[in-house]
């Protein structure tokens, strides 16, 4: 009888283990993984000085957890070359690339990263406002095949848009073309496309070679079943 009693902990112990995921939310609004979300809303303070004014990008960005946690491993890294802060609960660190350890979570509340750029410098003019693109992942502890990572882009409305079109990374199973996303898998397969503002535009069951079509922009995409990729395209 005890032997089962420790085998029925053990089968427990392993469940919790294997159940365990992270998520990212930005304005309440979950992520896909591997998403690229754009963020325009920014705050401008021209109290001081109308021409160089604060600037404060804050796409309130929150990591969820379904179990609750003290090793959560939380890494932000500005691809564009700006400081940018994150707390995650703990001290405040500024940096081109931030590294919290330790980070706590509790299942199913939500943390708010405190991820953010900010400029009090006056030396940014109101009309060369930054574009911010920050490459944000999370794990338990060191354990990769726990990570999530998202991608944001900060900036004005124009210049997200154009700086996602120049990130575009195409897979071989989806590519753009004229008036849609053409496809070509070799198993059933469930392709979903995504606005810039991470709303899901179209989400369709896949297989062989076709067109799904939507109108020009660029979208976010994952592909999953026989074949599994992510990307964007940019339908002209």
């Amino acid at each position: 009888m005890k032997k089962i009693y420790i085998l029925a902990a053990c089968a427990m112990i392993a469940g919790t283990m294997s159940a365990r995921q992270l998520t990212f939310e930005m304005g309440g609004v979950t992520l896909e993984p591997g998403q690229t979300k754009g963020f325009t809303d920014i705050e401008i303070d021209t109290t001081i000085d109308p021409e160089y004014p604060d600037i404060t990008m804050d796409p309130h960005l929150s990591l969820l957890s379904d179990v609750t946690s003290e090793d959560v491993t939380l890494t932000a890294t500005c691809t564009s070359g700006q400081k940018i802060q994150v707390c995650a609960g703990g001290e405040c660190e500024s940096n081109t690339t931030v590294t919290k350890t330790n980070v706590k979570v509790t299942a199913g509340e939500a943390l708010e990263t405190q991820f953010e750029f900010k400029d009090v410098t006056g030396k940014i003019a109101i009309d060369e406002i930054p574009v911010v693109v920050t490459e944000i992942s999370a794990m338990y502890g060191t354990d990769a095949s726990t990570e999530v990572k998202c991608v944001i882009v900060m900036g004005t409305k124009d210049d997200v848009n154009a700086a996602s079109i120049t990130m575009i990374k195409e897979d071989d199973s989806l590519r753009a073309v004229a008036g849609g996303v053409a496809y070509n898998v070799y198993g059933k397969s469930s392709v979903a496309l995504y606005d810039l503002n991470g709303r899901k535009v179209i989400e369709t069951t896949v297989n062989g070679e076709g067109v799904i079509n939507v109108p020009s922009g660029v979208y976010a995409f994952t592909v999953n079943g026989a074949v599994k990729a992510q990307g964007k395209v940019y339908v002209k």
